[in-house]
């Protein structure tokens, strides 16, 4: 099976494909037990982004669906939102959002302030809620990224711990 793609796409800083080619669908697809948000679907929605800026849409959606396959991920008016839908709505269960600014993506943390950030990438000055803004593909700290996101997929905000990561199988 393959899914028609319209922009060139990374996927974990490889470049997979130029426009107008196909790539396979496992690629983009969720994992079990979540609602499915086709590549095209966000494509449609998101074609007024910039193919440099939705290219980081599309690795940090990658990231998360691999650090938490179990998120639900939903389309809202400014960008994605991810969040353990069993746990909550995307406040008290979020993990992330990735928003989409005119000339950069923020990826934001609802609980941000409570998170270890020793590359120093957040900022805001929300009462807890802090993001990081990326500009570039080539420049983003993924390694940091991919960290700030797995910690905050692991933060409870009503204890305001962190669940132990879970075991690799």
């Amino acid at each position: 099976m393959v899914c028609p793609v319209y922009r060139s796409l990374r996927y974990h800083g490889r470049l997979i494909h130029r426009q107008s080619a196909e790539v396979s669908c496992w690629l983009f697809q969720a994992y079990s037990g979540t609602a499915v948000i086709s590549l095209h679907e966000l494509e449609t929605r998101f074609e007024h982004v910039p193919p440099h800026l939705f290219e980081i849409v599309v690795e940090l959606r990658n990231l998360v669906r691999e650090i938490a396959p179990e998120a639900r991920e939903d389309i809202r008016s400014e960008g994605l939102v991810y969040y353990y839908a069993e746990r909550g709505g995307p406040v008290s269960a979020g993990i992330c959002q990735v928003m989409i600014q005119s000339d950069h993506i923020r990826l934001a943390f609802n609980h941000g302030v409570h998170l270890p950030d020793p590359a120093r990438l957040l900022e805001g000055d929300c009462l807890v809620k802090r993001f990081t803004r990326i500009t570039s593909f080539d420049q983003a700290c993924w390694d940091d990224l991919r960290t700030l996101i797995e910690v905050s997929s692991r933060f409870d905000p009503y204890t305001q711990t962190f669940r132990a990561p879970q075991a690799v199988e």
